[in-house]
């Protein structure tokens, strides 16, 4: 990839929420596709999403389809971060609640 390339790297992070939130702690789910800025999938992308009041940290690779899931997080504000070489990092905000998806 050239130095001038403004490919960038974006993470679609499909979110709706399944069940109200509870009083009692829960757990979510993050998933999403990440797509180049012309919309093309990339796999083999290096997704970290972060729990901001814990630093609980989880890490994985996009499938062949640009998929990623993180399942049974514990409920709270996550930091989601894509990496892949070539493109510029891109960091994104997600409020999970008691059954979000």
């Amino acid at each position: 990839m050239t130095k001038g390339s403004w490919l960038l790297l974006s993470a679609v992070i499909s979110m709706c929420a399944l069940a109200p939130p509870a009083a009692a702690q829960g757990t979510a789910d993050i998933v999403g596709r990440v797509a180049d800025s012309s919309g093309g999938i990339l796999p083999g992308v290096t997704v970290t999403a972060r729990h901001l009041a814990t630093n609980l940290t989880r890490t994985t690779v996009t499938s062949e389809t640009g998929d990623y899931t993180f399942t049974t997080l514990p409920v709270g504000e996550y930091e989601v971060k894509t990496e892949l070489s070539g493109f510029r990092t891109e960091t994104s905000r997600v409020n999970l609640a008691t059954g979000d998806r």
